[in-house]
């Protein structure tokens, strides 16, 4: 059993400036139109993310067997690698995060088998490339809707995959440069026999905070936050989230909030059948009561969903709610004591159905995207007979419009490794210039022998002896450096990964956003040591 309800996602705006009293301001598009390839595109779920201070979409299109990313820049929204951004399909959800510049992305793909794996692709040298692997615990399991974040400067990913019995397991791993890791190996689930499911993945203060729900013996869903601590998970406060406690809780977010971490999610209403959002905030090690006193919708006799944010150092909250008619778009904040609405709602067309909008900071001025559509097709899921199209809107100063954001292309020049042979012992200096701030990453390299086993170089061993010769490249650790505009230098300790490099060539790998670069150098063999006469 595969749970899903109204997608809550919770992103982070930083701060936006207080607009002065006499002026008015509201949602506007950036640009008119949809951001669909075609009108009947039937898309999923969109997420959007600053990514190296531009807008970025990202969303699966059931009758295109596609998924794409656009990032506006210069006032058009252009796509980033020129087309689908993933090999065959994948969907429901196509999730975004920035990780030094870089957009990445995780999804849900069906193998061969058509069993969905979890999978990671980033966007370098101008493709998108697979960053290691499936991420599935077991790739025979299904696994499903993914989660991406940045934790200091590390990809973190969570998801929910079926365990032998059909349980729902929470997991969550980190890229450490070379392949997926998991910073506490096993599930997060409080109880092995509960099925957890709508997992989310968060920053607060550099340390990942992880959120879900979990179907229990006496409940039928409750909502649970837990976070790393050295390198295991823990409760910061046990006992779940939930206002009733047997109530059925989906997509519980997570989001830092002055350094505080907050958590939303959605409860079904019991009796009245409706669902509604909530958000607590952790305060001296215990989670708060309902910020505003309870539900966040305006309307609470009807079913709602919205995720949080941090604007201007307030709560705002965009949400989708039914009217009766139709899914209304619409976006509020906390003013310390009660919710108010912010603008007007969302909608384009105020008779169709928007869903799920959600926000993202783009230099201190909040986007935010949805799919909107006819509610008799839209409403329901990913299928490809809905009527839904992508569209995104920011909170602007009605009258003169500010510029589109537009983004300097990134030059990487004078990269030099001084000497290009060197001692490990003694070490050299990376040298290079930039036009503009990015973080560089910097891997190290190495072809070595290898055996052809199979149609692949592998390295060799007695039982693969016999095989023919290949070379093979290895990976030996990585590192970055925090670029300024202008000439940058580093030390390179002739160490990676905590290991001092032996004598030999090697390559750097440079990357710094969608820029490469890979000069060669080597490790000299140590001086022998004089002997005394």
């Amino acid at each position: 059993m595969v749970k899903q309800g109204l997608k809550l996602v919770v992103a982070v705006a930083a701060a936006f400036a207080a607009l002065p009293a006499s002026a008015h301001a509201d949602w506007q598009q950036p640009v008119a139109g949809s951001l669909t390839t075609v009108p009947s595109a039937a898309p999923d779920y969109p997420s959007i993310a600053n990514v190296g201070g531009l807008p970025t979409v990202g969303w699966s299109e059931l009758a295109n067997s596609g998924s794409f990313v656009r990032q506006l820049n210069g006032g058009a929204w252009g796509f980033v690698g020129g087309g689908s951004a993933i090999s065959g399909f994948a969907g429901p959800f196509v999730e975004i995060a920035d990780v030094g510049g870089v957009p990445y992305i995780t999804y849900q793909q069906w193998s061969g088998a058509s069993i969905n794996q979890i999978r990671v692709r980033r966007f370098q040298g101008g493709a998108w490339t697979d960053v290691g692997g499936s991420l599935n615990q077991d790739v025979n399991h299904e696994a499903s809707l993914p989660r991406i974040a940045n934790v200091g400067g590390v990809p973190y990913v969570t998801w929910f995959e079926e365990d032998a019995g059909g349980v729902g397991q929470v997991y969550v791993k980190r890229f450490n440069g070379t392949t997926w890791e998991e910073p506490d190996a096993g599930s997060l689930n409080i109880d092995p026999v509960g099925y957890g499911y709508d997992s989310f993945v968060a920053s607060v203060g550099g340390v990942p905070y992880v959120a879900w729900s979990e179907d229990g013996v006496s409940d039928d869903g409750r909502a649970y936050v837990k976070r790393l601590e050295g390198s295991s998970w823990v409760e910061p406060d046990p006992g779940g989230l939930n206002i009733d406690p047997a109530a059925e809780t989906f997509d519980a977010t997570l989001a830092s909030i002055g350094g505080v971490p907050h958590v939303a999610w959605l409860e079904d209403a019991g009796l009245s059948d409706t669902t509604h959002t909530y958000v607590r905030r952790l305060s001296g090690g215990s989670w708060t009561a309902p910020l505003g006193g309870g539900a966040l919708e305006v309307d609470t006799t009807e079913d709602g969903g919205g995720l949080i944010a941090s604007v201007g150092g307030q709560l705002w909250v965009s949400l989708n709610q039914w009217n009766g008619v139709n899914q209304v778009g619409y976006v509020r904040r906390f003013n310390g004591t009660s919710w108010v609405t912010v603008g007007s709602p969302l909608n384009i067309d105020p008779t169709d159905s928007a869903i799920s909008p959600q926000l993202a900071d783009v230099s201190g001025t909040p986007y935010v995207v949805w799919r909107e559509g006819d509610p008799a097709t839209c409403d329901f899921g990913f299928n490809p007979s809905n009527s839904c199209r992508v569209y995104v809107k920011r909170f602007v100063t009605v009258g003169p419009q500010p510029a589109p954001p537009t983004q300097v292309k990134l030059q990487l020049t004078d990269l030099k490794i001084s000497p290009k042979a060197f001692r490990a012992k003694s070490g050299a200096t990376i040298r290079y210039r930039l036009n503009r701030a990015a973080n560089v990453r910097f891997t190290v390299v190495q072809k070595q022998p290898g055996k052809r086993v199979n149609g692949r170089c592998r390295k060799p061993t007695r039982r693969n002896r016999a095989a023919k010769r290949c070379s093979r490249t290895v990976v030996k650790g990585s590192f970055s450096d925090a670029g300024t505009a202008g000439a940058n230098s580093l030390p390179f300790p002739g160490r990676v990964g905590g290991k001092r490099l032996k004598p030999g060539k090697y390559t750097l790998r440079v990357l710094a956003e969608t820029v490469e670069a890979t000069p060669a150098f080597r490790v000299k063999k140590p001086k022998k040591p004089k002997r005394r006469r």
